[in-house]
């Protein structure tokens, strides 16, 4: 069954997604494929006893994909890959 990622979390692989293939390393991979490989390293710990991939919660699933940024760079999240622009029209638009 597939993650609930809810929009947080899909949003934040999105934006690390995009990192990657524009940067590259140290921006990490977050393909499906890539996050099936490293899942002990990025969910396991973020986990508080779900029985199912159904009661895992989008808030952990931000976190442990942040996680996977290194430490000096998670700031730099917003800064490279925001959720929004402000238009000269004084709106606070969202990027998708």
């Amino acid at each position: 069954p597939p993650l609930d990622w809810g929009k947080e979390a899909e949003t934040l692989r999105q934006r690390l997604g995009w990192l990657n293939r524009g940067l590259g390393a140290p921006w990490p991979d977050v393909s499906d494929r890539a996050l099936l490989d490293r899942l002990d390293d990025w969910l396991l710990p973020f986990l508080t006893g779900e029985a199912s991939f159904a009661a895992i919660k989008p808030g952990a699933l931000a976190a442990g994909l942040m996680s996977l940024v290194p430490h000096d760079l998670q700031r730099k999240v917003d800064a490279l890959a925001p959720t929004h622009f402000d238009a000269p029209s004084g709106s606070h638009v969202p990027i998708r």
